[in-house]
């Protein structure tokens, strides 16, 4: 039994399987705390509403004289078996708010006024704080076996309890913690931190328990256990208004990784109040006010209530949830009463509507035939802001006085709307005889299916069912669908969904190696390619983790990805999703899922490196000998004979001890595979960069290896060494008179080197790198840090870890949007240098400024921003160079600005000299091309000759061999998607191209007035207004060239700048976010407060506040900037 204590908690339905949603984890069981909530048990005197369950004296004090409530429920929990890991975690507002110890205080309490710390023991139990979580298992008191007792530590000399006890915490009352209790086996830890962030362990835990910790229920007790100070007198309560909320369980050691932050609570359909003796209220209250005081009743055979005093109550007043209706938040309700008709007269329904807090919605005239009756009233205007006596929402009149007797009161709402599509919305690769679901909604009696090509789809019914069959859909082709949910109170429309079917015959992708041995092609077409770690897909078993990843790749540019045969994280103790067993036997489910994901990569034109690994060490549930390594090899290479877009890396980082494999064996592993398949391309990893030239011999003489795939750590990982590393091995190379590809396989990732953590611009420069040096790949290598900790990313994607898109930090995401802009595209004849970078260009002027080379009028003279590469393999023929450039200001005169010039074989080329004017915008990117014809010279060289009349940056030069292989245009993903535009300044948007050749022409096909696009891409020439706000606008620009075209469209949100919350006005809760930045004066402000300053100057101060109020409009009103 688990019991859990505290002096001030907030309670808010139960839902059972919660979706994992962005965050990842699943729990087996979520209950967000409203009346019906209870398994077992029962809730004592505190009060529910609509954001917890809320403590209220229930006229108990403490010794003290504070007044306490106690109450309690059990929950019954999944049964752990022995596998004995789990999770459970809630949130509490407040240890005793406004009063007690405040801040954040370790293993400390209060003394026994709840103000000061405590110094003795007595003082200490006497704390209001002294016991928040008691004892967890099905076990009773005072049995310590198989036993935890989270529980306040009387002090460094108590010796009456069993070690190991949480410390006591308290706070100010403003702020809501997420305690989480995980257990693995015998080991059990405390864990806090804010809702929807990670959480820290706090002492003394972890700690051991004598046996695995299975519990089996949960006990929570909202309040308190403490005793008095001078005596052995023990009570129990929590102060008033305090809030505990949100229980989860999971069946996973979840460490300390974030959660969502909110409740799943569900918000109801109808809220009522049966009044009596006791009222029984479901969402809605019955306060007691000066015009309108009742008193319980009896008569005509119900329960109900009267006036007090016919002469001067007149009124009933009702409350509505907040969560139901508040300020128009549902407009149209149904409002009933039962009614006790006796006497004459008439009764009339007040409610807040939006035009008057008072609104009349209908009266009922009494007959005088002492009977109950029920009348009816439907509201399209409703407010309910809490704007009636009492903080009512609506009253029933008795007009002119008279006693009159109220039962039930109902108010109903139209149903929700439909939820959780099935396929999800926007989903690609649909097969062609999918069935339509969604989730139940609550107070639906049935749904109109609308289905087709054309939003939102055209009628196809009405039915009961959660499931539909569209019948036989087409190919390559996107369908709209929506559903109304309609019950006896109305329709509600639903959201318009859509999914794209997969193509009638999916693009088969074969791998090779080009004609001159130097790189890989696909499908015959010489590829750069451009990958990305997913080591353990095998834990995936939610078909849509792995599809929108895929997508998500796609959309990034990846062509390539690496998952392992053999794998297991943590790799003593994890889950074994190994496709083979270590004898190198088929595993299954785990071989069928790698095959999956090797076929839904073929659909996608997606390379996969399938990996196996020796180990002595018995830690990768992988062959220890050489014979189980050849039975392995023979198994996969037979396996996955029918599936073209695959190599094997039948070794991983052989040179390592305990996975040793020597170039013989390796030898006899590749002549296993092509025994087989004769076609399979085969590699053994290296781990560190090789030393030499002989051994680089060995590798290709002896391994024989069809290609060099090489691994990183320490310095050598270090961007700037990439470019120089990679033309070591084509000297090497160059000597020993062959060639064969350089796979950059495994560079670097975060969290893995103990002084260094790389971030986006790394991984920019390594790969940049790799490909000007003629590798033929290069991977985003990415996984589980040093310690084990979360988050895991391609090294564990069950469905409680999630997807590897939704395990990958900002800087990660922030990398996979940028890539291919950065290296040009995976087309090798483009060559793209950066021109920040010194191993890349050369530079006699000028400065790196951020991802850019710059050069300032104040500050240089004229001379060259950028030279280099001095190339000596470009091909005799036609070619074209271009310049990415950036000036401060085109309209001061015409002058010439900047020369470009492209030499080789010590002469001239070709030239060009740019003048102010040929820039169309200022601080925006524009491209100049530059074409030229070599007969074959030698050290190529582009040059960027600035003049000394304009600031200005270079972001980039770039090389296009023969002007390109013929590509039909593909526009790189706008990320992120809306993107957010503030009134009053330019909006401009560079888009970036994964591939095309030759160059094509832009159009706007969708857009504001004003907006155009220019010959590079950039989308300029609107101003966001005022009347903007609030509402998405669309963007569609094409791209077409003679190979085809392509569209992107993406969506932009025009929001204050003041709008800090995002709902579009700005208001009180602006305000508190400003103000709460401000405090801090003229110190550095941190992370979250950046967008609080408003005028740029790093800190939150008065003139911040001078440009934040002309904002101000009030809720739900136009902001003022």
């Amino acid at each position: 039994m688990l019991t859990v204590r505290s002096s001030a908690f907030v309670v808010v339905g139960v839902k059972v399987l919660l979706s994992a949603g962005a965050f990842g984890q699943t729990p087996v069981f979520e209950d967000s705390l409203r009346d019906a909530s209870k398994i077992s048990g029962q809730w004592g005197s505190g009060a529910f509403s609509a954001n917890g369950y809320t403590l209220t004296h229930s006229g108990g004090t403490s010794t003290h004289g504070q007044p306490r409530s106690r109450d309690f429920v059990w929950y019954d929990l999944p049964g752990k078996g022995s596998d004995g890991t789990g999770s459970f975690e809630f949130d509490v507002t407040g240890l005793y708010p406004n009063a007690g110890c405040t801040g954040n205080e370790i293993a400390e309490a209060c003394d026994s006024t709840g103000l000061q710390p405590a110094t003795v023991k007595d003082d200490f139990w006497a704390s209001p704080y002294a016991v928040m979580m008691r004892k967890i298992n099905d076990e009773e008191w005072p049995t310590y076996t198989n036993k935890l007792k989270l529980s306040g530590r009387a002090g460094p000399s108590d010796t009456d309890w069993k070690a190991g006890f949480s410390p006591v915490l308290s706070w100010d009352g403003t702020v809501t913690y997420r305690f989480r209790v995980t257990w693995n086996n015998r080991t059990v830890k405390i864990w806090r931190g804010l809702p929807g962030q990670p959480l820290s362990v706090i002492g003394p835990s972890p700690w051991t328990l004598n046996n695995p910790f299975t519990p089996g229920r949960l006990h929570i007790e909202l309040g308190s256990s403490f005793w008095t100070a001078t005596t052995s007198n023990r009570e129990f309560g929590g102060a008033p208004g305090t809030t505990y909320s949100l229980l989860r369980v999971y069946e996973e050691d979840l460490g300390g990784i974030a959660t969502p932050p909110g409740g799943s609570v569900v918000i109801p359909t109808e809220v009522s109040i049966d009044l009596g003796t006791t009222n029984v209220e479901d969402g809605m209250t019955h306060p007691q006010v000066g015009d309108g005081d009742t008193t319980p009743a009896t008569i005509g055979g119900r329960n109900c209530r009267q006036n007090v005093d016919p002469a001067q109550d007149f009124y009933f007043y009702f409350g509505i949830s907040d969560a139901f209706a508040f300020q128009g938040s549902r407009p149209t309700v149904d409002i009933t009463f039962d009614y006790y008709d006796t006497g004459t007269g008439t009764i009339r329904l007040q409610y807040d509507s939006a035009s008057a807090a008072y609104t009349v919605a209908g009266t009922v005239t009494l007959t005088g035939d002492d009977s109950w009756k029920t009348a009816g009233f439907h509201v399209t205007d409703g407010y309910f802001g809490n704007r009636e006596n009492g903080g009512s929402d609506l009253r029933i009149h008795r007009v002119g006085g008279g006693t009159f007797y109220i039962d039930t009161v109902r108010v109903s709402g139209p149903p929700a709307k439909a939820a959780n599509p099935n396929p999800s919305h926007q989903a690609t690769y649909v097969a062609t005889d999918a069935d339509l679901s969604w989730s139940a909604a609550s107070g639906a009696a049935s749904y109109d299916v609308y289905f087709g090509t054309t939003s939102p789809g055209a009628p196809r019914g009405n039915q009961t069912s959660t499931a539909f069959d569209p019948g036989p859909l087409a190919y390559d082709t996107t369908y709209c669908w929506r559903i109304d949910s309609v019950g006896a109170n109305g329709t509600t429309t639903g959201d318009v969904w859509s999914f794209t079917t997969r193509p009638e015959t999916p693009a088969g992708v074969t791998l090779g190696i080009s004609s001159d041995s130097r790189f890989f092609t696909i499908n015959g077409e010489p590829t750069f390619l451009h990958g990305v770690s997913y080591y353990g897909s095998q834990y995936i078993t939610t078909g849509s983790f792995r599809t929108q990843d895929l997508d998500d790749m796609v959309a990034d540019g990846f062509n390539w990805l690496r998952s392992w045969a053999y794998w297991a994280w943590p790799w003593t103790t994890g889950d074994n999703v190994s496709a083979l067993d270590k004898s190198g036997n088929v595993r299954e489910p785990y071989m069928s899922r790698l095959k999956t994901l090797i076929a839904e990569c073929n659909a996608r034109g997606i390379i996969v490196d399938v990996t196996m690994i020796r180990d002595t060490n018995n830690e990768w549930h992988s062959p220890t000998t050489l014979s189980q390594h050849l039975n392995a090899a023979r198994t996969l290479a037979t396996e996955l004979l029918p599936y073209r877009n695959v190599y094997f890396d039948l070794a991983n980082e052989r040179d390592g001890n305990s996975v040793f494999v020597s170039f013989e064996e390796m030898g006899q592993l590749v002549n296993a595979v092509k025994a087989i398949d004769p076609g399979r391309l085969c590699t053994a990893s290296n781990g560190g960069g090789l030393s030499s030239q002989s051994e680089l011999n060995n590798y290709l003489a002896v391994g024989h290896v069809d290609f060099l795939a090489v691994h990183y750590g320490g310095r050598l990982s270090l961007p700037p060494t990439a470019f120089g590393e990679v033309q070591k091995y084509v000297g090497w190379m160059a000597v020993l008179g062959t060639r064969v590809p350089i796979h950059w396989q495994e560079p670097f990732r975060r969290d893995k080197e103990p002084a260094w953590q790389p971030v986006a611009e790394d991984f920019y420069r390594s790969e940049t790198g790799v490909k000007l040096a003629e590798a033929a790949g290069w991977c985003f290598h990415n996984g589980g840090p040093r310690n084990d900790t979360r988050p895991f990313r391609s090294f564990n994607m069950s469905d409680p870890e999630g997807r590897l898109y939704a395990q990958l930090d900002s800087e990660e995401r922030t990398a996979c949007d940028n890539f291919i802009a950065q290296i040009g595209s995976i087309d090798l004849n483009v060559r793209r240098y950066q021109a920040e970078y010194d191993e890349q260009l050369s530079h006699a002027v000028g400065r790196k400024e951020g991802l850019a080379w710059s050069a300032d009028v104040a500050l240089d003279a004229a001379g060259l921003m950028t030279s280099g590469p001095l190339l000596d393999t470009v091909p005799a023929g036609e070619h074209v160079v271009k310049w990415r450039l950036m000036i401060d200001n085109n309209t001061a005169d015409n002058e010439a600005v900047v020369t470009l010039i492209v030499r080789g074989g010590g002469g001239q080329l070709a030239s060009r000299t740019l003048t102010r004017q040929e820039f169309t915008a200022v601080s925006a990117y524009q491209t100049f091309t530059l074409n030229f014809t070599s007969t074959g010279q030698q050290d190529i060289e582009f040059r960027t000759n600035w003049l000394d009349r304009a600031s200005m940056k270079c972001d980039w030069v770039e090389l296009t061999i023969g002007g390109g292989s013929a590509r039909a245009p593909v526009i790189a993903e706008v990320a992120p998607d809306p993107v957010i535009a503030r009134p009053g300044v330019p909006y401009i948007q560079a888009l970036a191209l994964v591939e095309g050749s030759p160059a094509p022409t832009w159009a706007v096909v969708q857009g504001p007035p004003g907006a155009q696009v220019d010959t590079g891409g950039v989308v300029s020439g609107w101003t966001p207004a005022l009347d903007d706000l609030g509402s998405p606008i669309t963007f569609e620009v094409r791209a077409t060239n003679p190979e085809g075209s392509d569209t992107e469209s993406w969506q932009v949100l025009v929001r204050s700048r003041a709008d800090f919350d995002g709902d579009n006005d700005v208001d009180q809760s602006d305000f508190g976010h400003f103000q709460s930045c401000m405090e801090g004066g003229n110190r550095p402000i941190g992370e979250s407060c950046l967008d609080a300053d408003l005028d740029g100057d790093t800190d939150v101060d008065p003139d911040d506040l001078l440009l934040f109020l002309p904002c101000v409009g009030g809720p739900h009103q136009e902001p003022g900037c």
